[in-house]
């Protein structure tokens, strides 16, 4: 097994191939965390869609949160789990990039995008490894 440590810039790289959306887990204050879609700008900051509940929307409007990504690949030859800190902000239209990336998580349709945030990202850290998590972590982890 060999793992190896990702810094910020890393990391954004790893989040943006091979596609730029995923699920995300994302948590206010150390509460339980929340699934949701995302979009990665080339900045790395988070786009998330309005197709969330809007009394969660209220809920992470203006709020310091945590966002941990894991790959797909959990049991694979390699993985990788990315963990950033951000400021959850009303989305603009202006933040969208142009055009919007297809993706197969998300809507290509910018209003889909409208009410919704943006994480503004202060910084990444992450870990990719070459082995199962078992050899890493041991089981169940």
């Amino acid at each position: 097994m060999n793992a190896s440590e990702l810094p910020h810039n890393e990391c954004v790289k790893v989040l943006r191939a091979p596609e730029r959306s995923h699920y995300c887990w994302m948590s206010i204050d150390g509460r339980h965390p929340v699934r949701l879609a995302c979009l990665v700008r080339d900045d790395g900051d988070l786009l998330i869609p309005a197709t969330i509940p809007r009394p969660l929307i209220a809920e992470l409007t203006w709020r310091p949160v945590t966002v941990e990504f894991h790959s797909r690949a959990a049991h694979g030859p390699s993985w990788w789990t990315v963990t950033g800190k951000g400021l959850a902000r009303p989305l603009s239209m202006n933040d969208l990039p142009k055009p919007l990336p297809h993706t197969t998580i998300l809507s290509s349709d910018p209003e889909s995008f409208r009410h919704g945030l943006r994480v503004l990202v202060a910084r990444y850290t992450g870990q990719r490894a070459i082995g199962s998590r078992e050899e890493t972590h041991g089981p169940g982890v």
